[in-house]
Order: C-alpha cells, then structure tokens, then sequence
C-alpha cells in the first residue's frame, strides 16, 4: 500500500511537500506537487480549496480552473451581510466545515467578518452558527444557531456520516451534541461535562506560587480560553454511523454508540494542540493515521495502540 502525506508548517501552512512511501513508512520520497492549499471533495466533482490562505474557490473539473463563488449570505450580497454583522465592506471569509458526502454542492461552514474598531485598524470578528450552501458556495444561509461557528484557533467543524448523512456531530454553544435528523435537532452527549472542563496546565500551580513569593500576581488567572475543548475534526469510520473519532486540543477521543459517550486514546504525551488530523483507511478500518506535531502515528487496532510510522525529526527523505 503506498501512502502519502502533505508536509505543514507550524501555524499549518502548506510547505509545499508531499511525501510517498511504498514499504510501511521505512523508508520515504519527496514527490512533486502542485497544491498549494488545502483541497476538499473527490477527484472530478466539485471540489473547494483556499486561495492564498483565506479566498474560498471551487472547481467543477477536478481542478484544472478554478473560480471564486458569488457567496451572497442570508439573502444579501457578501458585502451587505459584512455591514450588517458589524463589519466593514469587505467580503466575509467563509471557511468550509464540511461537505455533505453525497452531494458535493452542499457544503457547511463559518463566516467570519473584518470589522474597524478605530481608523485603520482590522479585527476579525466571528459571525455566531453553522451556515450552509446548498449550490456550491453562491448562496448561505443559517444551518444551525445552536452550533458554534470558528473554533479557537480557527477551527471549523462539522461532522457527517457518509452511511447515513442524518447522523451529524457538531460543537454546541455549550459542548459536543449529536443530531439524527440532519441537524434539525440536537442532544448533548452524555460525558460533556468531562469533554468541557479546561484542561490542567503542567506546572502552572508552582510556577503560581514562586511568583507569588516574589510579590507578583499572574496577569491572568487559569482556565484559559484555549485549556477548553477545541474541536479540530470529526471522523466517522467507514460504513458506520455510531463509530467516531473526534481530534481536539486535548487528544483523540472515541465513541462507539453514535458520538454519546467518549474515551480519550492513549497516542502519547499530553500536550495541548500536539494533534493534528486522523485519517481512517479505506480500506482497513482498523487501521488509522494521526498526525501531531512532528510525528505519523499509526494503529492497526482502531485506536487501542499507537506506534510511531514516520518522524520528521529522525526521518532523512530520499530523493
């Protein structure tokens, strides 16, 4: 099986490499690529990608042109809408969640708004719910109200069952819900208060107290906005609907009864935004790929053990 991956930067910027290995990951190759953002959907349907990091394009021909869609919002052309939102005129930013699996056109996503706060100066300004596009990005309106929109850190999630796309998975203003009616309506998970709480920071209480000593205060007191949960994906496994893996800046979780109750994996030491994305083979669903920081991690037991497939600090690639 040949597996390749795409190499990003630290503040996950595409550095313009794809690497391919055909023997396990012993051994690794730089390939040529001519991606320069992040792409989504199958070859030869419509597919979106990012044009210099925040521009929403689409192509209808797998690719070969792409074109920026209109993007009216809620009935009102994309610079109204910016207005109306307290923005300036500037055409908002929508970034996509996710993509209906059965009909490409119908995509989900974030708006996010540039609004001035004196002469001169931008600060970005997120636009509240889930919004969707039902024609490939030329029209949005509100999917879901209850539904964050941007994530911390930038995030935008939404997750849907390719088995059946009823069964969705989202961030609600106050934790983790599921729906079975295709978003219409929605039920907290059962464990939410322990997916929520803020995660505890090593070291922070000595650190605390010898600043204390000194005579000093902390300008600000933990729990910090991004110790909360911050969902970075949601991933069905293959063929089933109550099998889900969910990437945040905790760690990986997993449901097995449709996204009701969790339990955090074990891939290693516990750091904040140490993961990135998980990748379920097709083909083996067993077998799943998570990447962090510096490493591919690799299970062949649904996320029961970890081992290490490829590290880029130890990895010398072969031209």
């Amino acid at each position: 099986m040949q597996v390749r991956v795409n190499a990003e930067g630290p503040e996950g910027d595409s550095l313009g490499k794809r690497l391919v290995t055909s023997d396990g990951g012993r051994t690794w190759k730089e390939v040529d690529t001519t991606l320069s953002s992040q792409t989504f959907g199958p070859p030869l349907a419509t597919t979106y990608r990012y044009d210099r990091g925040t521009d929403l394009q689409r192509s209808r021909d797998g690719g070969k042109h792409w074109e920026r869609p209109v993007m009216n919002i809620n009935g009102m052309s994309g610079k109204r809408f910016s207005e109306m939102a307290g923005g300036s005129s500037e055409t908002p930013m929508i970034r996509i969640g996710a993509m209906h699996p059965r009909n490409p056109d119908t995509v989900y996503g974030c708006i996010l708004v540039t609004a001035s706060t004196a002469p001169g100066t931008a600060v970005p300004k997120e636009v509240p719910g889930l919004f969707v596009s039902l024609d490939a990005g030329d029209n949005w309106k509100v999917f879901s109200l209850e539904l964050r929109g941007f994530e911390p850190e930038g995030y935008c999630t939404l997750g849907i069952s390719p088995e059946n796309p009823a069964v969705m998975i989202g961030h609600g203003q106050s934790g983790v819900v599921v729906s079975g009616d295709g978003g219409k309506s929605w039920r907290p998970v059962n464990n939410q208060r322990e997916l929520e709480k803020p995660a505890p920071l090593s070291g922070y209480s000595e650190a605390r107290q010898a600043l204390e000593k000194k005579g000093g205060r902390p300008i600000r007191e933990w729990p910090f906005e991004w110790t909360y949960l911050t969902v970075i994906q949601y991933e069905f496994q293959p063929g089933r609907s109550d099998v889900i893996y969910m990437v945040t800046n905790k760690g990986l979780f997993k449901s097995g009864d449709g996204g009701l109750n969790w339990c955090l994996l074990e891939t290693g030491p516990k750091r904040l935004f140490s993961l990135g994305k998980v990748h379920i083979d097709q083909e083996n669903p067993r077998r799943l790929f998570l990447g962090t920081d510096t490493k591919i991690l690799v299970s062949d037991d649904a996320g029961c053990h970890f081992r290490v497939f490829f590290d880029s600090e130890l990895h010398t690639l072969a031209r």
